[in-house]
C-alpha cells in the first residue's frame, strides 16, 4: 500500500472526526496540523475550524488564533507556489 495514500486517508479521517465532534480536542487538532501535507487538506481543515468558531459564536480567542495560523500558512503556501511558477519562466 502506498504510504502517501495511507497518510492522506488518515488525515482525512482525523479532520472528519473533528468536524463531527461536539467538542474540540486540542491534541487531535495538533496532530492534524502536524499531518497536513496538501493545500486541499489545509483548506478543508481551516473550513472545519471556521465552522466550529461560528457554532461557538466567535467566543474562543484561542480558536481564532489557530485559524489565523492556518490562514497564514495558506498565504505562505500561495506565495511559495507563485514564486515557483514565476521561476519556471526564467
Amino acid at each position: 500500500m502506498d504510504a502517501t495514500v495511507v497518510q492522506d486517508q488518515l488525515t482525512e479521517q482525523l479532520i472528519q472526526r473533528i468536524d463531527e465532534s461536539k467538542y474540540l480536542h486540542i491534541p487531535l487538532m495538533n496532530r492534524i496540523e502536524g499531518r497536513i501535507r496538501t493545500k486541499e487538506q489545509l483548506e478543508q481543515y481551516t473550513g472545519v475550524l471556521v465552522h466550529k468558531l461560528e457554532a461557538r459564536s466567535f467566543e474562543d480567542e484561542w480558536l481564532v488564533d489557530r485559524i489565523d495560523r492556518m490562514l497564514d500558512l495558506h498565504r505562505r503556501l500561495e506565495r511559495y507556489e507563485a514564486a515557483l511558477a514565476g521561476g519556471n519562466g526564467s
